[in-house]
């Protein structure tokens, strides 16, 4: 059986939208002789953030299936929100702070870099959001040789008001294009994102593959 490290922040029992498709998905690939090993959450990061728990989510996963779960204490973020001044790392540094999970999307990729360079998997998965995750992992490959799927989902720079500026808009559209070069397979959930994201990136096209919510 293949082995996959599943980076995936909204997991099981984390009552998010986003998180019945990554407990789905972890069950298909057993199915296909894949075993993810899940890198998540803590519950405890998951309740300091607001994020509710629901127990029954997964509860029928199968116990093969190890989970890691990783506090994420937004340590540097919080400083930065206890002055009212996120917006300035956020604007200027943007590619370390694409989103306020960076901090823990780098902690998660260096500890599983340690693994990758061990052999220990023959896949890494990294779901979105947060793109962090996905930018991290894609950095990994400069050095590194690994597969790497990316479930990327939605073109989340179409959406310009969710960035402070202009300045902060360009590096996370440089970013997305960064992970679409360097991952070996881009997933997102309909057939319109992929016919959005060929038409910006058609040298990449053949890499973009569609699997719907609904599977």
């Amino acid at each position: 059986m293949r082995r996959v490290a599943f980076i995936c922040y909204f997991f099981a029992p984390h009552n998010d939208a986003g998180t019945f498709r990554s407990v789905r998905f972890a069950e298909r690939l057993l199915a296909h002789n894949y075993l993810p090993e899940v890198y998540s959450i803590t519950e405890d990061s998951i309740k300091k953030y607001g994020g509710k728990l629901d127990h029954t989510i997964g509860v029928n996963l199968s116990e093969k299936i190890i989970i890691n779960q990783i506090g994420d204490d937004q340590k540097r973020v919080n400083q930065w929100r206890k002055i009212k001044l996120f917006r300035i790392p956020w604007t200027l540094n943007h590619l370390k702070y694409l989103d306020v999970y960076s901090e823990w999307s780098r902690t998660i990729a260096e500890h599983v870099k340690a693994r990758i360079e061990k052999n220990e998997f023959d896949l890494i998965y990294v779901s979105c959001a947060p793109v962090s995750a996905a930018y991290e992992f894609s950095k990994l490959k400069e050095n590194l040789d690994f597969n790497l799927v990316i479930d990327f989902r939605d073109p989340y720079t179409d959406s310009y008001s969710y960035f402070p500026g202009k300045i902060a808009w360009r590096k996370a559209r440089y970013a997305e294009r960064y992970i679409v070069n360097k991952c070996d397979c881009l997933i997102v959930n309909t057939p319109e994102v992929k016919k959005t994201l060929v038409k910006r990136y058609p040298n990449f096209s053949s890499k973009i593959k569609v699997i719907t919510n609904g599977y």
